[in-house]
């Protein structure tokens, strides 16, 4: 089976990047495609990084599979869109009625899969649902499948930055949210933000609400990664609002620091 490519330089840079593939299972993963699979009543349920020549699994409920040869994988074809990607019915679609995971176990009849965006244009794999019988899949169903990707972007974001050591430290206790350490807390940054919206499970649109602040604003933030450029009124907006929500910042000692706009 051939398969189409999008922006596939940058796309697997970035999935290079991330220093996931060939990983170790991890719970927040497990979890996630668990909870696929109950909100929608399938069997099957699977995070996978779409790598040059293979799709490889993060994780996967009901299926031992840890990895695919690319041209088997349906998610070529989620990662061509922004959207989710729907098959109702592998035994009616041209492109997949012949592929052997298909015709063969886990006999896949109906697929649906949300791409893994960390870029406009770069896809680096996606969060699907599978069964062995066709199904219908409503809007409803379409916008939960997506806001799961994006708890998935989330935690990759998440993992690079606890990656990258001294710049961020994520310490959990006292029965409240995590506190965020970082070098630089006068204004927070992109990897700062990204890492909070991961802790928290938003995706920019909910900061965007919340700090009432513009989803480009924040969009520019994160790209910048450490840089603190944007007006300083934007970037107190941001940290109060995290810090509203339970997020706790700490210097690079490890002092806990004052909200954002309390007395000194």
């Amino acid at each position: 089976m051939s398969y189409p490519f999008v922006n596939e330089p940058a796309r697997l840079r970035a999935l290079h990047e991330l220093k996931i593939l060939d990983t170790p299972a991890e719970a927040t993963f497990e979890r996630l495609v668990q909870a696929a699979t109950d909100l929608f009543d399938v069997p099957y349920a699977l995070i996978t990084f779409v790598d040059a020549d293979r799709a490889w699994i993060k994780a996967g409920c009901g299926v031992d599979l840890c990895e695919t040869k690319r041209e088997h994988a349906i998610s070529n074809y989620t990662i061509l869109h922004d959207t989710a990607f729907v098959v109702p019915d592998t035994h009616l679609s041209e492109e997949f009625r012949d592929n052997i995971y298909v015709r063969g176990e886990p006999y896949v009849r109906f697929y649906a899969g949300a791409p893994l965006i960390l870029a406009p244009k770069v896809r680096v794999g996606s969060l699907c649902v599978l069964d062995t019988k066709p199904r219908a899949f409503e809007a409803g169903q379409m916008q939960d499948l997506l806001g799961l990707a994006q708890i998935v972007v989330g935690e990759l974001w998440l993992r690079q930055t606890l990656r990258n050591k001294g710049r961020a430290n994520i310490l959990l206790g006292g029965g409240a949210l995590t506190g965020l350490n970082f070098l630089d807390i006068v204004q927070v940054s992109g990897v700062q933000v990204r890492a909070a919206r991961a802790l928290l499970g938003w995706t920019i649109v909910d900061l965007a609400k919340a700090a009432q602040v513009s989803i480009n604003t924040i969009k520019r933030l994160e790209d910048r990664e450490n840089e603190n450029t944007q007006r300083a009124t934007c970037n107190e907006r941001i940290r109060l609002t995290f810090e509203a929500a339970g997020v706790v910042f700490f210097d690079r000692t490890g002092v806990a620091l004052l909200p954002a706009g309390s007395a000194t």
